[in-house]
């Protein structure tokens, strides 16, 4: 599950606004069975919380111009480099990578970055070079013809879940 700070602050009720705020937060999320949480956080990054560890994956420092796919770019980054083989440190820090990278561009489409462009700009750590297929990193439906169904079971999985507890959390306090 990748809620960023806002959708965590709704699900937990936590307000979400720093590095110890993200790891409760992530806690308590756990409690709902999902075995990883990883917050995003803006210009901080994002923080791996799971049962063993948490650990907060700094991301560059840029000059944001646009944030609308920052989040979509991260996910489907993410998704990318889990089915690539990496292991979720990595992924995370890929992703961290193609999102920061998208918040430098305008648009939403526009602003997705490619392959290459994600492992120059990072630190060479995630995801392995892939060739520059811009597609892959983002899983909306204008460019569904070039999605692998996996990154899309991955996505749609993880906005079902956000969609899941987001209702539980709005029942719970309606009781």
């Amino acid at each position: 599950m990748t809620p960023n700070e806002v959708e965590a602050s709704l699900l937990t009720g936590i307000q979400v606004n720093d590095e110890v705020s993200a790891e409760k937060a992530g806690r308590e999320l756990l409690k709902y069975g999902i075995s990883h949480i990883i917050l995003t956080l803006g210009s901080l990054g994002a923080m791996l919380v799971n049962a063993e560890k948490s650990v907060r994956i700094p991301t560059k420092q840029v000059e944001a111009v646009d944030t609308t796919a920052a989040g979509d770019v991260f996910n489907g980054a993410f998704t990318y480099a889990i089915a690539k083989g990496e292991g979720i440190e990595n992924a995370i820090r890929y992703a961290n990578a193609a999102a920061t990278l998208s918040v430098t561009r305008m648009g939403a489409q526009p602003s997705i970055p490619t392959a290459d462009e994600v492992f120059n700009f990072g630190d060479g750590k995630g995801a392995r070079r892939q060739g520059g297929k811009r597609a892959i990193l983002n899983c909306h439906l204008a460019i569904l013809p070039f999605c692998p169904f996996t990154i899309l079971s991955f996505y749609f999985t993880f906005h079902g879940i956000s969609t899941w507890l987001y209702n539980l959390k709005i029942e719970n306090s309606l009781v």
